[in-house]
């Protein structure tokens, strides 16, 4: 019962410059996602918002806040077209020359794999990384969420959180390592997952 799905997305946004380094934005997006079971939705998000410094040179935002309709296609259930506020709200603060605190807020459509059925994600997120040298690094992240799908009584709250590592050992390599665990609660699925991955990246 589970399904493939694709998507393409054309974003129309416009730009208005208040300062040297911030602007308002204005603009709107069209996605079309397809299923393997004919579950199809046509989703459009209208928005404004802004992009650049707030406040201070070292305080970094881009938000996007609108209102999001998604038109279904499926023809075993019918009249599941629907509508819900959006946003994409991301904040970083650079203020200490080795570290980067970075946060954010989001809602969004989104597909699932089972049965390729529509569902809302709602999360937040807080995270850092800190340079403890010119070649060593680390970062850590937490976040939460919560999903609901639209065509089945569905619910899940999320909770996730990432550990790692970086090393670059020349200009070319570059090492990772880290730790990823997440805990899902809901009312037809709970389960947890832990992954640990290892890369190499090589850069000539």
């Amino acid at each position: 019962r589970f399904s493939d799905h694709e998507s393409f997305t054309v974003p129309v946004t416009f730009y208005y410059k208040i300062r040297p380094k911030a602007s308002l934005t204005a603009g709107a997006r069209y996605r079309n996602v397809d299923t393997d079971t004919g579950n199809d939705f046509q989703d459009m998000y209208y928005f404004i918002g802004g992009v650049g410094e707030v406040f201070s040179p070292v305080i970094h935002a881009d938000i996007s806040v609108g209102y999001q309709t998604r038109d279904s296609e499926y023809a075993l259930m019918p009249d599941l077209d629907t509508g819900s506020a959006s946003y994409d709200v991301s904040l970083i603060y650079t203020g200490n020359p080795k570290a980067t605190v970075y946060g954010g807020i989001s809602r969004d459509y989104r597909t699932s794999a089972y049965n390729g059925y529509g569902y809302t994600f709602t999360s937040a997120s807080l995270g850092a990384r800190y340079s403890l040298s010119n070649a060593i690094g680390v970062n850590a992240q937490i976040a939460v969420g919560e999903s609901e799908y639209e065509q089945y009584a569905r619910q899940e709250d999320i909770t996730m959180f990432n550990i790692g590592a970086s090393y670059r050992a020349n200009d070319f390599l570059m090492l990772r390592a880290s730790y990823s665990y997440r805990d899902v609660d809901g009312d037809v699925a709970n389960y947890q997952d832990s992954e640990f991955r290892v890369t190499a990246s090589l850069r000539y």
